[in-house]
């Protein structure tokens, strides 16, 4: 079984909340808390270089490893292995993208390239993808 080791990480600012508007709760400090309900799901970068949840059609593409509040950073897998949740059942060997959810789906024609699926895992499981290194290169 593949063991999800990230060799490059890198954190990118988050300045508006990641997920769904009152699906998370406030801090103590009136930030608005990432969780776990988006730790180990595709994220991508806005206009700004900010983290944002990734749709089916993100460029560019990384795992969130952690569990930032907004106005922090998050750390993200750019290199090796991340673990994602995934959308679907997904095989080992599948190639994979992101859905409008930030979790992992098939890879669909004219999508971008997210990694290649190491692990059996069903809907809601946890997927262990080898980064595409190559990330944002669409699927032909």
């Amino acid at each position: 079984m593949a063991v999800a080791k990230v060799v490059e990480r890198w954190s990118f600012p988050v300045t508006t909340a990641l997920g769904k508007e009152g699906e998370e709760p406030l801090s103590p400090t009136g930030n608005q808390v990432v969780g776990e309900k988006v730790q180990f799901h595709i994220v991508t970068l806005n206009t700004s270089g900010e983290l944002a949840l990734a749709v089916s059609g993100s460029e560019t593409l990384f795992g969130l490893e952690d569990t930032p509040k907004q106005k922090e950073y998050g750390t993200v897998a750019l290199v090796g292995v991340a673990k994602v949740v995934a959308a679907e059942a997904i095989k080992p060997g599948e190639v994979v993208s992101s859905n409008n959810t930030g979790e992992a789906q098939k890879v669909i024609k004219g999508q971008f390239v997210f990694g290649v699926a190491l692990n059996t895992a069903a809907k809601g499981g946890m997927l262990s993808v080898l980064l595409h290194p190559g990330s944002g290169i669409p699927h032909a």
